[in-house]
């Protein structure tokens, strides 16, 4: 999802190179009769991060600690689904293939594109910048983005408290070893298994305590959550962490999106 021509990722069917994709029968369909993609508010609130020392599968990167999410956010009910993704970007990668199978074999880069796109499809403004130093959050802007690992970990407790760890999840015990369709729109589904997901952070050890965190600012590997189709139950728990460097793509990681929730002045 880079533009032939100058190297950079793709935001829709052309570049502000100048290059536009000419296999589109017309630009103006590129984006008619978009699937829907509802997202779920979750409302300001502290919580646990981690996971306590006697709990069965956890890896030492789970410390636990106090996180004080204090910003309003949405996040998508749903990972991406193949039909969405290809409507915005013009193709489809996913070696899973199916119109409601989440997008797969993305790199973290492919996903902050997409966030982009889609935001400029739905009038909202980008939130993230491409540089030759990576890719930089502007983080006034009221775009769609991946949602921070603090976010999606607290997402996935709150899942977890309507659907015991397992009981909705597809992974390695149920899945017949490919993806499935995402969860319908009502509540958050798929926090567990199915793909991993994409979050904004940089991997590096926990905080003590932390403020709408969003990770430190350099790095070499960003964060994925969730688990996949492939992975057994320790692996699907909210607290686990994995990580991939940027470009790295593989039929078993998606994404999810999320929005920062302004106050209307």
């Amino acid at each position: 999802m880079l533009c032939p021509q100058c190297n950079t990722p793709l935001v829709g069917p052309s570049c502000p190179c100048g290059w536009v994709d000419t296999t589109l029968s017309s630009l103006d369909t590129f984006h008619d009769d978009l699937p829907d993609y509802p997202l779920h508010q979750i409302a300001p609130q502290e919580f646990i991060m981690g996971s306590p020392q006697d709990e069965k599968g956890r890896d030492p990167d789970e410390v636990e600690h106090c996180v004080h999410i204090k910003t309003p956010f949405a996040i998508g009910c749903t990972e991406v689904p193949q039909d969405l993704f290809t409507d915005i970007m013009g193709e489809n990668p996913s070696y899973f293939y199916g119109e409601r199978k989440p997008i797969d074999s993305v790199s973290w880069i492919d996903a902050c594109a997409f966030c982009n796109a889609y935001s400029i499809e739905m009038n909202q403004e980008p939130v993230y910048r491409f540089q030759d130093t990576g890719v930089v959050w502007i983080r006034e802007a009221n775009g769609f983005r991946l949602p921070t690992e603090a976010e999606w970990e607290l997402a996935a407790r709150l899942a977890q408290k309507h659907a015991p760890l397992g009981s909705r999840a597809w992974f390695q015990e149920n899945s017949g070893l490919e993806t499935h369709q995402v969860g319908k729109s009502y509540g958050v589904s798929d926090m567990a298994g199915n793909v991993w997901e994409w979050v904004w952070d940089w991997y590096a050890p926990y905080p003590k305590q932390a403020t709408d965190p969003v990770g430190p600012q350099h790095g070499v590997h960003r964060v994925a959550r969730g688990g996949c189709w492939a992975d057994g139950i320790r692996v699907i728990r909210p607290a686990n962490r994995a990580y991939q460097l940027p470009e790295h793509e593989s039929n078993t990681i998606g994404f999810r999106l999320a929005q920062t929730l302004f106050s209307k002045k």
